[in-house]
């Protein structure tokens, strides 16, 4: 048994298991959540065309499975309009910015093919529902609305959430979305997170007409994606709780806080964090912890990953 393992089978989440939420689920287990989800409780918003239901379901991969066959919105509605684009993962509550996307190549992703109306409601309402009153790791790809959805949510709930993702968008792709730019201002202005990934996403600046062109066929558009150039059109931030009040935090956060820090390999926070739980708890897991910690630090200096690329400036720079 491995120490997330270990951690994640003592009594305070056997209790308080992880809270896992999914907004613009997929149906395959987040990436992220792998090492995790056997041991966690994921609610996961499926929005389709039924009655809003809360169905448990079995799973192989979480300790219990929510699915809410609901639009996720920030305030709730009876008939919520929701635009189904040629594309499934393009659909959102927004409709696409038309004008604006004409100058890229995956333009066609976004044309409407219907527009419907279903139900919404809210995380905060959800979770009431469920008698569930927190959330540990939040994922959002809402196509547009993950900063008001965050912000939604009640400050008791949101400031103790460990890992938040948004994917919000650069370029205009939907009418009135939450941009990149309001995530960074929100979230540096709150200062109780701190940003962990940047990963940028995007598509070709490349008229669609004109990419259809030249790649007619879905293989040569498939090889096209892949070989010309992309522009930024929208991104991945991954931020993670700052354990600003550490007086007010339990032990059970600081475990699950080393746990998600090391996830995202974040390695020099889980250490700190270890070292914190060490400090205040009686409990001989954290010096376990702390050990982990420092051996991922000094043994990430000579991993294959970074080493190569640091020999080859120094090379450089003593040339």
């Amino acid at each position: 048994m491995n120490l997330i393992d270990k951690i994640l089978t003592r009594n305070e989440f056997l209790e308080k298991p992880p809270v896992l939420v999914d907004i613009g689920a997929s149906g395959q287990i987040h990436e992220r959540w792998k090492k995790i989800a056997k041991y966690s409780v994921c609610i996961a918003f499926d929005a389709d065309d039924r009655d809003l239901e809360y169905s448990r379901k079995e799973s192989k991969d979480y300790k219990e499975l929510i699915v809410i066959n609901s639009l996720v919105n920030d305030v709730e509605s009876e008939n919520q309009k929701f635009y189904l684009t040629a594309h499934p993962h393009c659909s959102s509550m927004l409709p696409p910015d038309s004008e604006n996307l004409k100058g890229w190549s995956y333009a066609p992703k976004f044309e409407i093919d219907k527009v419907v109306e279903i139900k919404a409601t809210t995380i905060g309402k959800s979770l009431d529902k469920l008698n569930i009153s927190y959330i540990d790791w939040m994922k959002s790809d809402s196509q547009g609305l993950d900063l008001r959805l965050f912000k939604s949510i009640g400050e008791n709930i949101r400031n103790n959430i460990f890992v938040v993702e948004f994917e919000p968008g650069i370029m205009h792709a939907y009418q009135g979305e939450d941009k990149m730019y309001q995530v960074l201002e929100y979230m540096t202005k709150e200062n109780q997170f701190w940003m962990s990934d940047f990963i940028l996403k995007g598509a070709q600046k490349f008229d669609s007409n004109y990419f259809n062109k030249f790649y007619s066929t879905p293989f040569k558009k498939k090889l096209a994606e892949h070989s010309l150039k992309k522009s930024p059109g929208w991104a991945e931030m991954i931020y993670i709780n700052s354990f600003n009040n550490s007086s007010k935090l339990t032990e059970r956060d600081f475990l699950l806080g080393w746990i998600v820090s090391t996830l995202q390999q974040q390695h020099g926070f889980a250490y700190e964090l270890a070292l914190k739980g060490k400090q205040l708890f009686d409990d001989n897991q954290f010096a376990e912890m702390e050990k982990h910690s420092e051996k991922k630090i000094k043994n990430g200096v000579y991993s294959t990953k970074l080493f190569l690329p640091t020999i080859k400036n120094l090379v450089k720079r003593f040339r």
